[in-house]
């Protein structure tokens, strides 16, 4: 007997296509697409969007390397309007850097409408860090520095591993 074993990726494109089946999904509006910038985005660079029909919207960092220039470039002077964000957002995981960041803009964008649309019900009352369930001697990795979050985590006796590409959050008080 063989048993399938998903992993993160799965569980989104599973999610996806069951949310893209449930909801009246609108087509994707507008794509932002900042300049790729050499060496690296600048703060107000660092994003890109897609913004559906009903103003939703969903974000990506644009953690591109100079290798993928051309087909960025290729990108924004051809972006992808009226198209549907499921179907871009299937793509989170591949190994296409740019396709995957227009996934992951795609799928924040999909789980937008659904909370402006109320289509669905979500579970507010749950606390999701709490469903982690930490506890002491777990390690804790943080990609990106929230915060917020730090206590929660310390308090629980849990060590606790940052990245975070940009120093100047990590020393603020």
């Amino acid at each position: 007997m063989h048993t399938h074993t998903s992993n993160l990726f799965d569980d989104f494109h599973t999610m996806t296509r069951n949310l893209a089946t449930a909801v009246d999904m609108p087509d994707i509006a507008e794509v932002f697409l900042p300049p790729l910038c050499k060496g690296g985005q600048p703060h107000d660079s660092e994003f890109m969007a897609i913004r559906l029909n009903d103003n939703s919207v969903g974000i990506s960092y644009v953690l591109l390397t100079e290798d993928y220039r051309q087909s960025y470039e290729k990108l924004c002077a051809n972006p992808l309007i009226t198209r549907s964000p499921a179907a871009l957002a299937v793509r989170f995981g591949s190994p296409d850097s740019i396709e995957h960041m227009l996934a992951l803009a795609a799928l924040n964008a999909m789980c937008s409408h659904v909370m402006r649309s109320k289509q669905m019900h979500l579970d507010t009352a749950t606390d999701s860090l709490g469903l982690l369930n930490i506890q002491s001697g777990d390690h804790i990795g943080m990609v990106g520095f929230f915060r917020p979050l730090i206590k929660l985590i310390e308090n629980c006796g849990a060590q606790l591993t940052v990245v975070e590409l940009d120093d100047s959050y990590c020393q603020q008080q």
